[in-house]
């Protein structure tokens, strides 16, 4: 399961504009196909995102979706740098 994690470098009056965004498409996010968890965080300096998707197949959909094309029209303008993205493989360790 893939866990994606995003920082996002931000001027000190784009955090809120930023995590209104964020707020403002966590609803239809969660409820595509697929989506585990959608939570974004203020940081010093910016927002982090950390999102968890059953699939590749889930998380490409959601790349390909207008709610990603909407936070990436929304959000990167507002950016002091390009956001640093990681994508992780979920492991759960054994009991």
């Amino acid at each position: 399961m893939p866990l994606a994690l995003i920082e996002v470098s931000l001027g000190p009056d784009d955090t809120q504009k930023a995590l209104a965004s964020f707020a403002a498409m966590r609803e239809e996010i969660v409820a595509m196909e697929g989506n585990l968890s959608f939570h974004a965080f203020p940081i010093d300096g910016g927002v982090v995102v950390l999102h968890e998707w059953r699939s590749h197949q889930a998380f490409a959909a959601y790349r390909n979706s207008p709610a990603f094309a909407t936070l990436i029209a929304t959000v990167k303008p507002l950016a002091t740098q390009v956001p640093r993205s990681r994508l992780f493989e979920q492991y759960v360790a054994p009991a």
